[in-house]
């Protein structure tokens, strides 16, 4: 029984060397990672500030745009990780993490009308102005499938890309609008917009990391992939 232990104590020692050496070895350089709007806002930098208290002198390049854009800034060699929605189809030569799961929310002023409502149908939803996300947004992609499946067509009144521009918008009471929740938590604490809740629907995104070739993933992209999976989902 003690033989056991001793092995697992061992076996321990040698993962605990291997990850210490790897820090030692990861001294400068510098990482292009990709990913959408509201995550460059809202999730990643607190990704990024965990990862260079680990390594400092390493520079870390945030490019953001769309799901889309971003899958397409790998294949354009631009960035080596993105972090992206996976309802957004890859080219098969792209491989794939899975990262963390985002509820998408239904969202308006806390003086909009819809705000005394416990609950909404996607119907009576069709009657109500949108604030939408731009073409080629994750988040509007599994949306409009949902309005789709149900046959039925919302009312766009505003398109944005700006997560920011979205929630002035609504904070003027400029209709309602669908936003993952990480985005908004913030102005959910405070009062500021609420959460109106979707009769039998729930709208949920997927966000994977990808890259083009795991292979080639240089020693600083796998440290930045272990730091977004070992971190716990804030």
């Amino acid at each position: 029984m003690l033989l056991e232990y001793a092995q697992q104590i061992f076996e321990l020692e040698n993962i605990a060397e291997k990850a210490i050496n790897e820090i030692r070895v990861i001294k400068k350089g510098t990482l292009h990672v990709g990913t959408t709007k509201t995550y460059a806002r809202y999730l990643i930098p607190n990704y990024i500030s965990r990862f260079h208290a680990l390594y400092p002198e390493v520079s870390i390049h945030l490019n953001e745009g769309s799901s889309l854009e971003m899958v397409q800034s790998l294949l354009n060699m631009q960035n080596e990780l993105a972090i992206v929605a996976r309802n957004i189809e890859y080219p098969r030569t792209l491989e794939s993490i899975a990262f963390r799961k985002e509820e998408v929310l239904l969202v308006v002023s806390s003086n909009h009308m819809l705000a005394k409502k416990d609950s909404i149908t996607m119907m009576e939803i069709t009657r109500i102005p949108l604030v939408i996300n731009q073409e080629g947004s994750a988040t509007r992609k599994a949306v409009m499938d949902v309005f789709k499946k149900m046959g039925l067509t919302p009312s766009i009144l505003y398109e944005a890309s700006n997560p920011e521009l979205v929630k002035e918008l609504l904070e003027r009471g400029e209709g309602a609008s669908f936003i993952v929740r990480s985005a908004v938590e913030k102005e959910l604490s405070h009062g500021i917009l609420k959460e109106i809740k979707i009769s039998n629907v729930a709208i949920a995104l997927n966000t994977d990391i990808v890259y083009l070739d795991e292979k080639a993933l240089s020693k600083i992209a796998h440290a930045f992939v272990d730091t977004l999976l070992i971190l716990p989902n804030e």
